[in-house]
Order: structure tokens, then C-alpha cells, then sequence
């Protein structure tokens, strides 16, 4: 699979849960580097073209002999939590807990100034209850950074991208993983697929059909003009 992540190491190992005794890798690099390391093995692997024409910007591969399915949803679910940096775009709600802060009594103007309610507990700073602190969307500000950092919460993090999946050479969106046999038994999905053998001229079992009566057309047209 082709995946995208700007902020993972050049190389990082990555090792499927459910299969302890097969290690699937992550290799990750910059577009130039990782197209001249395909380009040292087209000729024992022809097929690995089309990925080095696709890779563009920070990308990476993932080279596995599991179900894919499997291992894009376990991509997918890794994520590392960032630190907050002033002017971050939040990515989901943040709520601070009502809490003991472990703070000295000094930092209470600074919570006074965030608009959240506390008090000295015990010679530390203790949140009284629950504050909504960022919304989605909102720029996280200096002291709200501090704040999160200061508690260890975060709004953001990072995660993997599947941006295609590649199987014999063939490149494809990653959104072909969730077509399943139940899918392409639909009524739905035979008439998609006989959509698509009828428009790139390649005959399957569900556009014989319609194969054949387009050509009863195409012989009862000619027999009409003589």
C-alpha cells in the first residue's frame, strides 16, 4: 500500500498485532528518494512501475502478504498523539477535566485568565469542574498551548494515510478494499459492473446480457436499412 505521513521517521517498522510471526514494514522517505529506490529494482520487479510514477510528495510503502483490509484498518486506528503548538488548528473538542493540577498556587492568574475555575487544594491548583477549552476548528492561543501541554491533552495527532493500495502491479484506490463479495452480488454492484465490462469492452458474465441485445440492435438495424 501507498500511504502518506509527513511527520513519521524516514524509516519506521511496523508489526501487524494479529500476526506476531510475519513482520509487515512501513518504509517511509521524501518522493525522490523512495522513486530512485524502486527504480534500483524494476528489472527483477517490473511490476513496481506504476508505484514509482505515483509516488509524490512525503509517501511511503507498506509492504505486507496479509489481507489488506486488515492492515489498512490497523494503520488507520495508529495514531501518536502531538504536542499542542500556538496557533494549531484543533482537530476535535478539547475538555479539561475538573482535576487536581499538581500546579503551585502561583499558577492560579494564569487559570484566572483562561476563564477556569479553581482553587488552592493542598498547596496545588485544583480545576473545580469540567471546561470546554477549544472547539473544532478553533486556533489553539499561547496560554491554551501551555495549558494542554502543562496536562498532557491534546487536540491533534498523527496518523497514516492510505492513499492507494497496489497488488501484481495494478494500482488502485484504497476505497476498492471495502468492495466485498456481498457488494458485487448486490443488484447494485452487477449493474456497476456491467456498466464498466460494457464501456471498457470487456466481457463478464453480468454484461453478456446486455451484449447481446445491444448486438440483436446493431444486426436488426442492418437488416431494416437493406
Amino acid at each position: 500500500m501507498i500511504i502518506r505521513n509527513a511527520s513519521l521517521p524516514e524509516q519506521t517498522t511496523w508489526t501487524h498485532p494479529h500476526a506476531p510471526q510475519q513482520e509487515d514494514e512501513v518504509r517511509m522517505g521524501r518522493s525522490a528518494r523512495m522513486r530512485e529506490a524502486v527504480r534500483g529494482h524494476l528489472r527483477t520487479a517490473p511490476l513496481w512501475r506504476n508505484s514509482c510514477l505515483t509516488s509524490r510528495g512525503r509517501v511511503g510503502f507498506a509492504f505486507t502478504k496479509e489481507d489488506l483490509t486488515e492492515i489498512r484498518d490497523s494503520l488507520l486506528a495508529s495514531k501518536v498523539p502531538t504536542a499542542t503548538c500556538v496557533g494549531a488548528i484543533a482537530l476535535c473538542r478539547v475538555t479539561v477535566p475538573a482535576q487536581n493540577t499538581s500546579l503551585g498556587p502561583e499558577k492560579t492568574p494564569f487559570f484566572q485568565a483562561l476563564g477556569i475555575t479553581a482553587e488552592i487544594s493542598r498547596g496545588t491548583v485544583e480545576i473545580l469542574r469540567d471546561v470546554q477549552l477549544i472547539k473544532t476548528g478553533d486556533r489553539v492561543g499561547a496560554s491554551g498551548a501551555t495549558l494542554l501541554n502543562t496536562l498532557n491533552l491534546s487536540p491533534s495527532s498523527f496518523g497514516l494515510i492510505i492513499r492507494q493500495g497496489s497488488d501484481c502491479g495494478s494500482i488502485d484506490h484504497p476505497d476498492v478494499l471495502d468492495v466485498t463479495e456481498e457488494t458485487l452480488d448486490s443488484p447494485e454492484g452487477i449493474r456497476e459492473l456491467a456498466s464498466v465490462c460494457l464501456q471498457i469492452g470487456y466481457p463478464a458474465v453480468e454484461s453478456v446480457p446486455h451484449s447481446i441485445i445491444i448486438g440483436y440492435k446493431w444486426v436488426l438495424a442492418l437488416s431494416v436499412d437493406r
